[in-house]
C-alpha cells in the first residue's frame, strides 16, 4: 500500500475521506447528530482542526484515498476560533455547552512543549480493519522522524 504526501489537488478528496470516516465516529456524531448538518459542517471543521497540515506538507493519503491523516508540526496549531464558531453554529443546547467543556479539557491536557500533533486520522468505513490506518501511522511516523 502506498502512503503519499497530500498535495494541493488532493486536499478535497482527503477531506472527503475524513468526513466519511468520522461519519461513524461516536464523538463526531454525538456533536453533530443531524446528518445534513454533519455533512455540511464537518469538512470545515476538519480544515479548522488540521487543515494547516496541507500547507506544511504533513497531510498523508492512502492509495485511492481510502484513508488520510493530518499532522501538525511543532508550533503549528488548529484554528481554534474557527472551530469554536463552527461548533457554536452547528450544535444545539446541551451539546453546545458540553462542547465548550470538552474543548477546554483538550486544551488543558495539550502539551505545552514543541511536539507533533495528530488532530485527525481516518479510513473509509468500508475499508476499516484492513491495515490502512496502521499504514498511515507507520509511514507518517517514518517521515516525521526523518524531519526531526
Amino acid at each position: 500500500m502506498k502512503i503519499l504526501t497530500a498535495l494541493a489537488p488532493d486536499q478535497g478528496r482527503a477531506i472527503d475521506v475524513l468526513t466519511l470516516a468520522f461519519s461513524v465516529d461516536p464523538m463526531a456524531r454525538w456533536s453533530l447528530p443531524d446528518p445534513g448538518r454533519y455533512l455540511s459542517a464537518f469538512p470545515s471543521i476538519t480544515m479548522a482542526f488540521g487543515g494547516n497540515a496541507f500547507e506544511k506538507g504533513t497531510a498523508y493519503i492512502a492509495d485511492n484515498f481510502m484513508g488520510a491523516s493530518l499532522w501538525l508540526p511543532p508550533g503549528v496549531k488548529s484554528d481554534e476560533s474557527t472551530l469554536t464558531r463552527l461548533f457554536n453554529e452547528n450544535t444545539d443546547g446541551k451539546i453546545k455547552a458540553d462542547m465548550q467543556g470538552i474543548m477546554e479539557q483538550m486544551e488543558k491536557f495539550h502539551p505545552a512543549e514543541p511536539h507533533w500533533y495528530l488532530p485527525m486520522i481516518g479510513v473509509d468505513p468500508a475499508q476499516q480493519g484492513s491495515g490502512i490506518g496502521s499504514a498511515l501511522m507507520a509511514e507518517a511516523l517514518k517521515k516525521l522522524t526523518r524531519m526531526g
